[in-house]
């Protein structure tokens, strides 16, 4: 499978998972030596965010420009600021309705969808605001997600409605706005904004 990268065509000559992951190293320490992180990959000019590992399974066999992008530490945290923000933000308005259906006592399986999302969402937003410098004092919001996350999982587990939706309304809603008031205030935008 043929990548470019900094104007190179890289080969990967194998597909097995020990293979990929040297290459990325690889890659990653020659961005490293530019000041430089990985961002995503461009497939035919079309950005791809998934791994490499879903890349290369996915398009192993076709002859498509694979590029691979790299981008200082502060474009990447800025990248990274607004998904979180726009995450945040798209995530108010339905989690709210989602608290008012467990509220109802309804469960469905698009429910545990749902709530099986918000999970993962907790979880990015730990690995995110745990291993960057995306905000000058992150404790605060680690521990908050780390907390809700430990109830999250309990009230799964329980499969209990209202506990999830007084989750929802009471502890998660109130920290994704503490979120997105501490990144919009770091970076000096407006918080309604």
């Amino acid at each position: 499978m043929q990548f470019i990268f900094q104007d190179q065509a890289i080969h990967l000559p194998e597909r097995d998972p020990g293979a990929v992951r040297q290459f990325m190293e690889q890659i990653n320490k020659a961005l490293n030596e530019n000041g430089l992180v990985f961002s995503h990959f461009l497939v035919s000019g079309m950005p791809y965010y998934g791994d490499i590992y879903s890349l290369v399974d996915e398009y192993w066999n076709k002859e498509l420009p694979v590029e691979i992008v790299g981008i200082t530490e502060e474009e990447w945290l800025s990248e990274a600021k607004r998904e979180i923000l726009g995450y945040v933000g798209r995530a108010a308005g339905i989690l709210q309705e989602l608290s008012q259906t467990l509220y109802s006592g309804e469960s469905s399986p698009a429910i545990w969808r749902q709530m099986s999302d918000l999970s993962e969402g907790m979880e990015y937003l730990l690995k995110i605001f745990s291993k960057t410098r995306i905000l000058s004092n992150p404790d605060p919001i680690i521990s908050g997600i780390q907390s809700v996350s430990v109830q999250l999982v309990q009230a799964l587990e329980a499969r209990d409605l209202v506990l999830l939706a007084d989750l929802i309304t009471y502890e998660i809603l109130p920290l994704f706005q503490q979120i997105k008031e501490r990144l919009t205030a770091e970076e000096g935008t407006d918080v309604n904004g």
